[in-house]
This record gives structure tokens, C-alpha cells and sequence, in this order.
């Protein structure tokens, strides 16, 4: 389906592409899958919510190599433990990263976890690196293409986010964490 990913959350460039000495392409635009930037975990009974995480930011960077670009992302995660999660030490997430052709349709799409430990405030952060390699014979077309994130949710979850969670919002809703 055409424009199912213009929506995306922060589409932005990917800064530090280069070419050489002056940049002779775009690198593509990232950001965040729709309804996919943060994911709820609730109990066993599935009636509390037990951990909730998000994006807390994403930074990247491109750069010509033989026969294509290198893509360097770094994802950044924030968690904290719900009314349901008060004894949960670690937590495991799983998300995705996948790259887009000009028309839309996906390349590529890996499927990753990352950890969270929390703390005893009922915090956690992780931080995962990836590069990615996109073939091109013409690098001019870099900047036509995307790379989307976003969490591997259930249809649970994902209903869950389109009712009540914005998108970039890593808090709960019974989180006391005060809003900037």
C-alpha cells in the first residue's frame, strides 16, 4: 500500500553521510514504524500493566562504500516497571529495524531483542548499535529510500497503542513519572 509508512515519527535524515570529500548523496530518512514506538507488557492475568518501554531517541549516520551505503543506527530505550511489574529485575523486548525501497516496499526487516534491567526506581535503559547495507549502483538514489523501527508487537499490544498510548510516550499510563 503506498504512503502506509509517510506517518512515521521523526522521519528524519540520517546525519555525517559523506561521499568522499564533499557528499554526493542523501542518506535515507529514519524514523519510527506508526503505532510501533512503544510496547506494553502486561501481567500474567493481563490485567496490570507489567512493563512499558519506548524509543527514547535514535541517532544515524551514512557513508559511501564500494557498491552501495553503510547505514550506522543507534537505538536508544527506555522502560519502567507498571503497577504489574513491581518485581520484574530484566525484560526483554523485540523490535524490528527494516529498509525501505522509493516505492515503499521492504528490502530488508530484521528482528531484534534488546534487554532492560531495571533499577530501583523502576527504570531501565539499553542501547543498541546496528549497521545496515543498502546496494546501490547509483548512490544519488540513497536519499529515495527509508529506514523504519519500531517495536514487534502483538495485536494486543498494538491495539493497546492505537487507543491510548501516543507513539513516542515510553511512560504508562499509572506511571508517576513527571512529563518535561
Amino acid at each position: 500500500m503506498k504512503n502506509k509508512w509517510l506517518p512515521i515519527l521523526g522521519l528524519v535524515l540520517l546525519a555525517a553521510c559523506t561521499g568522499g570529500e564533499k557528499p554526493s548523496f542523501t542518506c535515507p530518512q529514519a524514523g519510527l514504524a506508526p503505532d510501533a514506538g512503544a510496547i506494553p507488557v502486561f501481567n500474567a492475568a493481563g490485567t496490570e500493566m507489567a512493563v512499558y518501554a519506548g524509543f527514547n531517541g535514535y541517532k544515524g549516520a551514512c557513508v559511501a562504500s564500494k557498491g552501495g551505503i553503510e547505514i550506522e543506527i543507534t537505538l536508544d530505550f527506555l522502560a519502567k516497571q507498571g503497577t504489574g511489574g513491581k518485581d520484574t529485575e530484566t525484560q526483554d523486548f523485540p523490535y524490528f529495524i527494516a529498509l525501505l525501497a522509493p516505492d515503499e516496499t521492504i528490502l530488508q526487516r530484521q528482528a531484534f531483542s534488546t534487554s532492560v534491567s531495571f533499577d530501583n526506581t523502576g527504570m531501565g535503559l539499553s542501547r543498541e548499535e546496528h549497521s545496515i547495507r543498502l546496494p546501490l549502483q547509483d548512490l544519488k538514489t540513497a536519499g529515495a529510500h527509508k529506514v523504519v523501527f519500531g517495536f514487534a508487537l502483538t495485536p494486543e499490544q498494538l491495539a493497546f497503542n492505537k487507543k491510548k498510548r501516543p507513539a513516542k510516550d515510553p511512560a504508562p499510563e499509572n506511571s508517576d513519572r513527571k512529563k518535561p
